[in-house]
């Protein structure tokens, strides 16, 4: 469970994706990202453990990174599995959502 946001962001701090990041779990992932919304400071999203994802979490992900823009507020993915990368690609939407580093060897998802 992450931590309540205060009203600024505490330097790296990050939120970190569940195993699964499908339609179902959709209504959860927004009540724990709502709160974040217009909190000020760059926020990560870490994607390390993403190994189920489909069209419904990366849209709301992209919803929530651009929503964030928009108040002013950097937010990025980070260290995104080999299933979140392939989501993207799929999609088209590696450069939408700003993954910001790319697989990581040692998550072999």
């Amino acid at each position: 469970m992450d931590p309540a946001p205060s009203a600024t962001v505490a330097a790296g701090q990050s939120i970190v994706l569940e195993r699964e990041l499908i339609a179902r779990d959709v209504a959860a992932l927004k009540r724990r990202l709502d709160p974040y919304l217009a909190v000020a400071g760059p926020l990560e999203i870490d994607a390390s453990s993403v190994e189920r994802v489909d069209a419904c979490g990366v849209q709301l992900l992209l919803a929530f990174v651009r929503a964030r823009r928009e108040y002013g507020s950097a937010c990025s993915v980070t260290r995104p599995s080999a299933a979140f990368e392939r989501a993207l690609a799929t999609l088209g939407l590696q450069s939408q959502l700003g993954a910001a580093a790319s697989h990581d060897s040692s998550n072999p998802s």
